[in-house]
């Protein structure tokens, strides 16, 4: 069974460190080990890390992941994937380039406020090194 995409209609929207303005498009949030019928998280990650490039793919609109991984395995128990765009291009002056990211992280837990885990993964982020450009005029 597919797990709901959650679209947003930009009305969420964060300041990054360096004063860009990025709106969240999209939300995906499942199971780290979903899918996977039997052993245990500290056996089985091995087996789970490969899937997750594939996996953020098949929930978001073309486009590479970012995937930061945790520092310590076991993976938390959930795999969140976060579709961001901000109104302007990354490394770029055109004003006709806006520029987006597939952003993709794992915690243990979901509680908390969902602006506070986004706040949280978006200052380690480094937007125009992972960002990739796209020409609103084709869209």
């Amino acid at each position: 069974m597919d797990e709901p995409r959650i679209p947003f209609d930009g009305g969420m929207s964060f300041r990054l460190k360096e004063g860009r303005t990025v709106r969240l498009k999209a939300l995906h949030v499942s199971g780290t080990y979903a899918g996977v019928l039997e052993g245990a998280p500290r056996h089985i990650h091995k087996f789970v890390l490969p899937r997750v490039p594939r996996e953020v793919e098949e929930h978001m609109p073309p486009g590479k992941p970012l995937i930061i991984l945790p520092a310590v395995l076991p993976l938390p128990s959930w795999k969140i994937v976060a579709h961001l765009e901000s109104r302007s291009g990354a490394r770029t002056d055109d004003p006709d380039m806006y520029s987006c990211l597939f952003i993709c992280w794992f915690q243990q837990s979901l509680t908390g406020s969902l602006q506070g885990m986004l706040r949280k993964v978006l200052r380690s982020i480094d937007w125009e090194a992972h960002a990739e450009n796209f020409d609103v005029t084709n869209s």
